[in-house]
């Protein structure tokens, strides 16, 4: 009989144990199963086990059907002999969208094309222009730069060196705040109010209780009034009691005082010369109109002021004179507490904050006078303020010529202990009218000065 397989199984007679004959005569019998091996290799092939020890583990080796295009199993393939996009993310595919790290499909940016470069995306750059060699290593093209954009300090200092003439220039005005504090690190600052007494600090501001010491800050006596200004905020003042608790902001020195100060609902703008009060002059108090208190000088004049916010054009002149007494080596304080009867135990507090001393408009340096004669033509002492790196940032091996064209004595003055001027015998001043000093910035705060130099 002709063999079944594969479509069915065979059933091949066996050889008998005894001698009686077979259902098949003995010929046809090796016919049957000349049949089914050759077809049972037809249907394995050539090595069917592969690398596999037996068929049966290569078979097992195998990947069934139906984990084909299903989770966790593989991927199938499309006609076009792809994977389909549905089997590697998920989304609406339209033909303009790319696969994302995260199995989405998402649109490009700029519409599917690569963008021109700008100030704040990245895109293409085309190498023409001042631009020459290739994307991986562009060059500045030969001849190509027809513009030098350098910061004044370079500039300056290129035309030096280039021969050109060196420009002449004045310096440069500026203010700075001679004393500040907004109180925010709660904690006393003995540096700038080395003479205060029960002062403390409290949720970012000076706070003093009101007392028959009346506790205050006290800076130093070295500051000048002359054209400056000295101001804070007054937060809270202590509770009127008997009418005799007070709080007050005040610069004084040997020759006398200045005030503002509050006290049983009103403010007084005061003075005192030699010791001896003057008429004072008194308005009803608006803790609103009145919550900041600022003394200033100008022109020989002192100028009482409040305002509501403390903002440059709020101020509000309250008292103006001529004033009677100097201002060098002045002292600032501000100070809260009470001369009469008064319950200790009821009468508060005062707390202040933003407290600032500004002095005048010094002749300083700026980056306009970097690589130039400065000239200083003023006929009065003169301190020529040598700038942080912070606030004016020269570079390094800039050099500044000083020329004193006036009679006014000219001093190289630091803006703060932090800048440092090297001369040899620390001679700081311009020996006088004529004289000429040089200054070399030699590293971030440290400059050498050398020249037509004398001691202060």
């Amino acid at each position: 009989m002709a063999s079944s397989y594969p479509n069915a199984l065979d059933t091949l007679a066996t050889t008998k144990a005894d001698a009686t004959v077979m259902a098949t005569d003995h010929p046809a019998h090796h016919n049957n199963l000349a049949d089914a091996v050759n077809k049972i290799e037809a249907e394995l092939g050539v090595s069917p086990k592969g690398s596999a020890a037996t068929v049966a583990a290569a078979v097992a080796a195998l990947i069934p059907l139906t984990q084909k295009g299903a989770v966790n199993g593989v991927a199938s393939l499309a006609a076009t002999g792809r994977v389909p996009i549905a089997q590697l993310a998920s989304g609406a595919a339209d033909g303009t969208k790319f696969v994302r790290d995260d199995g989405t499909l998402a649109a490009v940016t700029g519409g599917g094309a690569v963008v021109d470069a700008s100030t704040t995306a990245k895109g293409i750059v085309q190498l023409a222009g001042d631009l020459a060699g290739i994307a991986t290593a562009p060059t500045v093209g030969d001849g190509k730069v027809t513009e030098v954009k350098l910061a004044p300090a370079v500039a300056t200092k290129l035309n030096a060196v280039a021969g050109s003439t060196i420009a002449t220039t004045t310096p440069t005005s500026s203010t700075s705040a001679a004393l500040s504090d907004d109180f925010n690190d709660n904690v006393l600052d003995t540096a700038k109010w080395p003479n205060s007494a029960g002062a403390s600090e409290v949720g970012g501001r000076a706070r003093l209780p009101c007392a028959t010491s009346y506790n205050n800050y006290a800076s130093a006596s070295t500051y000048s009034m002359a054209g400056a200004s000295v101001s804070v905020q007054s937060v809270t003042r202590p509770s009127a009691g008997a009418g005799t608790t007070q709080a007050y902001l005040e610069f004084s020195n040997a020759s006398g005082s200045a005030a503002i100060l509050w006290g049983n609902g009103e403010l007084s703008f005061q003075e005192t010369v030699a010791g001896q009060a003057q008429t004072a002059v008194n308005i009803t108090f608006d803790a609103t109109a009145h919550a900041y208190w600022q003394i200033r000088e100008s022109g020989g004049s002192l100028y009482w002021e409040t305002s509501p916010t403390g903002a440059a054009g709020t101020w509000v002149i309250r008292r103006q004179k001529v004033a009677a007494i100097t201002f060098a080596n002045s002292k600032f304080l501000f100070a809260s507490g009470y001369y009469g009867a008064e319950n200790a135990g009821t009468v508060g507090v005062a707390e202040f904050d933003n407290f600032a001393a500004v002095t005048p408009s010094n002749a300083g340096l700026g980056l306009a006078n970097a690589g130039t004669i400065v000239e200083v033509t003023a006929s009065t002492a003169t301190p020529l303020l040598v700038p942080t790196d912070a606030s004016v940032a020269f570079l390094i091996g800039t050099w500044i010529e000083v020329y004193q064209a006036g009679t006014g004595p000219v001093t190289i003055t630091p803006a703060d202990s932090s800048v440092l001027i090297r001369e040899r015998e620390n001679k700081l001043k311009v020996a006088g009218q004529y004289g000429v000093v040089g200054l070399r910035k030699r590293a971030t705060n440290e400059w050498s000065l050398t020249g037509d130099v004398a001691p202060v």
